[in-house]
């Protein structure tokens, strides 16, 4: 699709999109400018003079056919346009107080009704509070986030949290109770099994001594019933010893009666 420049000079904006298409190349003067530009994009083609040629090229998907409704819009910058609405936009805008990660607070007066157009990406983790109330959050270019005022002095929110942070925070503490309670369980059977194994092995002490002395009691000579008693043996003794003394005394009395015979 191409168009010429009629006018001495023009500040050219296009925006290009048609069913079954993924990417938009644009040419000036059969020069390509642009490549794999999206569907829906504003695209500044830029300041163009009479006589140039502008063309736009449709690239079809593999599984689409080359056929259907193409849609080129082609505006050029009114800049007188533009810095009236800038001024209206500069005297209402918003003041703002505080700006942090995630979160932006400001202050704005209003004459009537209006969208107030933020620069802020639109995200499903943002949340927007007027006068300290939630606020539903609209889009512009399903791109921006914005918000319909009503006429008067507002403090605006806006407050960032990731969606599914919630969700998962909760099954991180989960999890964490979970291993503190696995945690406390094994300690406790370790213990559990540390005193029956103390317990085990004190019986197994005991039984070991009870074993030791029963084997050194059976190590104990047996009475015998042909042992003697200790005034049995001492008669038994005496008898002995008197023999002795008895057979002394005679080999005395011998002696001195061989001593006493005369040669």
């Amino acid at each position: 699709m191409s168009f010429d420049i009629t006018d001495d000079t023009n500040d050219i904006y296009i925006m290009a999109n048609c069913s079954g298409i993924n990417k938009v190349r644009i040419y000036i003067d059969n020069e390509e400018k642009n490549y794999e530009r999206l569907q829906n994009q504003t695209y500044h083609v830029g300041h163009l003079v009479k006589g140039q040629k502008v063309t736009v090229e449709y690239c079809f998907r593999d599984t689409q056919a080359n056929t259907g409704t193409a849609r080129l819009i082609v505006a050029d910058m009114n800049w007188e346009s533009f810095l009236q609405a800038y001024d209206i936009l500069q005297s209402q805008q918003l003041l703002i107080g505080k700006m942090e990660d995630g979160y932006v607070k400001g202050y704005i007066t209003i004459s009537y009704p209006g969208l107030l157009f933020t620069s802020i990406p639109y995200d499903a983790g943002w949340t927007a509070y007027v006068d300290g109330e939630k606020y539903e959050i609209d889009k512009v270019g399903n791109a921006f986030i914005a918000l319909k005022l009503a006429a008067g002095d507002h403090v605006i929110e806006f407050k960032y949290f990731p969606p599914g942070l919630k969700l998962g925070l909760i099954f991180t503490f989960a999890c964490w109770l979970l291993f503190g309670f696995l945690c406390g369980r094994r300690q406790f059977q370790d213990r559990k099994g540390e005193n029956a194994s103390g317990r085990r092995k004190r019986r197994t002490q005991s039984a070991g001594i009870n074993e030791t002395e029963s084997d050194a009691t059976s190590d104990l000579p047996e009475p015998d019933d042909r042992s003697l008693s200790v005034d049995e043996a001492v008669e038994q003794t005496e008898p002995e010893a008197l023999d002795d003394d008895y057979y002394k005394h005679v080999d005395e009395i011998l002696k001195d009666v061989f001593d006493d015979d005369p040669k």
